[in-house]
């Protein structure tokens, strides 16, 4: 909603309404007239047909009721040559405002854990970019990895912004010899209204931010085995001597 206002008034109707001028990156300039809803109040629709990675610009130009209309714009600054009915500014100011149209999700990487045989946690070092809003660095919306013991329950685990891309996950405490442990990445980035994705992003769906989340994991996570190395445990009770030459039988258990 923008609130325009004039000591001569501002029209409500008619070709002297107050217009909203935009462009989509460099193309021409487009424009659009408002809908008046009361007390000053106007409301502009605009910018359909863009696409990710858009970058729209926009300013206002309104009139009074003046009998020779003055016509102004905002931004103001370098808007020139300006004219009315309708209200326009031949030349547009030298920096109108503008928002970027960001839709594309963060892009996540890392190398899978391999198998291992230690029980302890492990660090999982990620990759994990978007080049319109950037990823968070600190708070809520940092990217957080999802994992889980065999068939369990996933439990959240927030990255560690290290420097640059990179962020360290660390999990996978309180496991056994043969568990399997799977896990994933959801990030989000910096854009007003967060994208979210996930990594792996196959069959993973129900996308929330802050924190990121996907309320449907990836079809398949990655995942490592927790190795086995113990040797086998033999017990038996040992033979006594016997004068039979027959064959006999050992028991274990």
């Amino acid at each position: 909603t923008t609130t325009i206002t004039a000591p001569n008034n501002v029209p409500t109707s008619g070709i002297g309404l107050p217009r909203l001028f935009w462009r989509r990156n460099m193309g021409f300039w487009d424009s659009t007239t408002a809908a008046y809803i009361g007390t000053n109040q106007y409301t502009f629709t605009f910018g359909a047909g863009v696409t990710g990675g858009d970058v729209v610009s926009y300013y206002i130009a309104a009139q009074d009721l003046a009998a020779t209309p003055n016509v102004g714009a905002n931004p103001l600054a370098g808007a020139s040559g300006s004219t009315a009915n309708p209200p326009f500014a031949n030349t547009p100011p030298t920096t109108p405002r503008s928002y970027q149209v960001d839709i594309t999700t963060p892009s996540s990487s890392y190398t899978p854990l391999g198998d291992i045989s230690s029980i302890g946690s492990r660090v999982l070092s990620a990759t994990v970019t978007d080049a319109l809003s950037g990823v968070p660095t600190s708070g809520i919306g940092l990217p957080v990895l999802y994992w889980k013991i065999n068939s369990g329950a996933y439990t959240a685990a927030t990255a560690a912004y290290i420097s640059g891309n990179n962020y360290e996950f660390t999990f996978g405490a309180g496991v056994t010899a043969s568990d399997v442990v799977s896990y994933y990445v959801v990030a989000q980035d910096g854009a007003v209204s967060p994208n979210v994705g996930a990594y792996p992003s196959a069959g993973a769906s129900g996308f929330t931010a802050n924190p990121p989340a996907a309320s449907t994991p990836p079809t398949t996570p990655s995942s490592y085995l927790i190795i086995d190395t113990d040797p086998p445990l033999i017990s038996y009770t040992p033979l006594g001597d016997i004068t039979s030459t027959d064959a006999r039988i050992l028991n274990t258990t």
